[in-house]
């Protein structure tokens, strides 16, 4: 049994158009349940309804005049990115800012990518967005969920109906995605597997310890399944073994939970694994350094 993970361009090639898929798909919903199933019924103007559409169509432009002006010829990285950048905004986040954040963001992410991958640094992006939505306090709700008084069961939210970004909160949807990106050779699933079972032992061990202060759907948050199955294991400064990496996985899930059950940041699996990522950046830098103090 090999001991650390094996990238495959094939793999690659195939994971990208596997992700496209599915992030087109997170996007129907999103459209779906912040814009057009409002404005079937007369709750919402059409106007208001494509804010989610053109969340996505702001992504998109900046990620392509980036890579023209960078002059990086990747159709699907570019797809990809301009999506999932549209997809991770809460639905009220303001369409301007949003721009703004997105562009110049995206500009600076170019000189970055040689030095890292795709995802990592859509993590950072995200973590800006957490801190625009702290600093200017903009709800995970949208327009009408932030009027209309409602109550989610835990089937609602397990199909999509729960808090998180425009296109990211259908749980369903994204558990389909690791199944289908689990068979790659190279994802490393071993990662999500940790995080997930030690939030799953963490909450359902205080669930039945304390089972007036919880909630079965509370088990269910959206923005964590998002983390450990798109950011966590694509991670390209992840662990390359695989024992470092259940270390890494655990870490992240034993965080989230803390950060999402007893601080209530209902996105804190995005910012549990900014932390870990910086830790175990801290931890090979400084095996770095005693490595080459014992060859002098």
């Amino acid at each position: 049994m090999m001991k650390t993970w094996v990238h495959l361009s094939y793999d690659s090639k195939r994971t990208k158009k596997i992700l496209l898929f599915f992030l087109f798909l997170l996007f129907g919903y999103g459209f779906y349940k912040n814009g057009l199933s409002y404005f079937f019924f007369k709750m919402m103007s059409f106007s208001d309804a494509l804010k989610p559409l053109w969340f996505v169509l702001i992504g998109i432009f900046c990620s392509a005049v980036s890579f023209l002006l960078f002059r990086k010829k990747d159709f699907y990285s570019l797809l990809i990115e301009g999506i999932l950048v549209g997809l991770l905004p809460p639905p009220s986040f303001p369409l301007h800012w949003f721009f703004i954040y997105t562009f110049f963001f995206l500009l600076l992410a170019r000189f970055w990518e040689r030095k890292t991958s795709l995802i990592p640094m859509m993590l950072f992006y995200k973590v800006g967005l957490i801190g625009f939505t702290s600093l200017f306090q903009i709800g995970l709700q949208n327009v009408i969920e932030q009027t209309t008084p409602y109550y989610y069961g835990t089937i609602d939210v397990v199909l999509g109906r729960g808090l998180g970004g425009v296109g990211t909160t259908s749980i369903f949807l994204v558990v389909l995605l690791f199944g289908f990106l689990g068979s790659d050779f190279y994802y490393k699933k071993e990662i999500s597997i940790s995080a997930f079972f030690s939030y799953t032992f963490l909450f359902f061990l205080f669930f039945f310890l304390h089972p007036e202060s919880y909630l079965l759907q509370d088990y269910f948050n959206p923005s964590f399944f998002f983390t450990i199955v798109l950011f966590l294991p694509r991670n390209a400064s992840s662990p390359a073994t695989k024992m470092a990496g259940l270390f890494y996985g655990v870490g992240v899930g034993i965080l989230s939970y803390f950060l999402i059950h007893c601080f209530s940041i209902q996105e804190g699996a995005y910012l549990s694994l900014f932390l870990i990522y910086f830790l175990f950046l801290l931890l090979h830098f400084l095996w770095l350094l005693r490595q080459k103090k014992n060859v002098k």
